[in-house]
């Protein structure tokens, strides 16, 4: 008899022990825990944003979603609604839209399988990605179908956390195009414990400042398109730091010169940030040929 009873205890220790399959598989996306800043560059500039998401969920159609909010003041807690709605089930992540939700992200996909938007990407390889805290991530590399696995530049999805480019940038062309406008995430905070800081980025918020000083319409680079060089023409002032991004806002290079070297570079548009001193930013592009 006692022999019996330490048995059912210890099946049924086990079986308390067992997690539950669904929190094992499913990591929560993005929440209003989360604060995270994207810069976005545009042809004739870039913008900071910051953006996090409401805690209190939206019903559409007997679904539960929850608002993307955002502020383009880096200090600032006054969140504004984007109309942007999310869901997660089944390790999907779905946009609202009326009258068939949009699957934004999915962490069921498998080494060759598609991604459709603007463009259709393909998974090329699965592997783990490492947060500021430790915490181990499934991340996806991705790239455009028609891109030589060799030279193609990959896009990163993290578990829980979305594009490294920025939370919509699956759902556009950038990833697939040198001359797109594009964006990035600089850093992702959870309950203001900093997991992500983009390792080619130096801080957490772009800010060009307009000054009566530096007019930048009279700021240009030289010859643009641009072959072997570009040169940073109308200054009056010493160039303090150069930083000269891809469309996907990988930094390529970093130096104080006005005359910057593109031998390296292949073909595509760029975006020079240029850092007069302290209080004068401005972003250029150019395009290489």
């Amino acid at each position: 008899m006692n022999t019996l009873y330490h048995v059912i205890v210890i099946l049924l220790l086990s079986v308390m022990a067992i997690p539950d399959a669904s929190s094992q598989n499913e990591i929560g996306f993005l929440d209003s825990t989360f604060v995270w800043t994207e810069n976005h560059q545009y042809q004739n500039g870039s913008e900071s944003f910051k953006y996090t998401i409401d805690a209190i969920p939206t019903t559409f159609s007997n679904r539960t979603y929850y608002e993307v909010l955002q502020t383009t003041d880096e200090l600032s807690e006054d969140w504004g609604g984007t109309g942007d709605f999310i869901r997660q089930e089944n390790k999907i992540i779905y946009l609202y839209q009326n009258p068939v939700d949009a699957e934004l992200y999915n962490f069921n996909l498998l080494v060759g399988d598609t991604v459709k938007s603007d463009i259709t990407m393909v998974v090329d390889s699965i592997d783990t990605y490492t947060l500021l805290t430790g915490e181990q991530r499934n991340r996806w590399n991705l790239r455009c179908i028609y891109d030589d696995p060799e030279t193609a530049i990959f896009t990163e999805w993290v578990e829980g956390i979305g594009d490294i480019n920025g939370l919509f940038a699956e759902n556009s062309q950038t990833n697939c195009s040198a001359d797109a406008d594009g964006s990035v995430i600089m850093c992702m905070f959870r309950n203001d414990t900093l997991l992500y800081d983009h390792p080619d980025i130096n801080g957490c918020w772009f800010l060009p400042v307009a000054t009566t000083e530096i007019k930048n319409e009279l700021v240009f680079l030289a010859p643009n398109p641009a072959d072997e060089s570009i040169r940073i023409e109308g200054l009056d002032t010493d160039v303090l730091s150069v930083q000269v991004f891809s469309a996907l806002g990988n930094l390529l290079y970093q130096g104080n010169e006005n005359r910057i070297d593109l031998g390296d570079f292949p073909p595509g548009y760029y975006y020079a940030a240029i850092l007069l001193n302290e209080h004068q930013y401005m972003i250029k592009g150019f395009l290489k040929q």
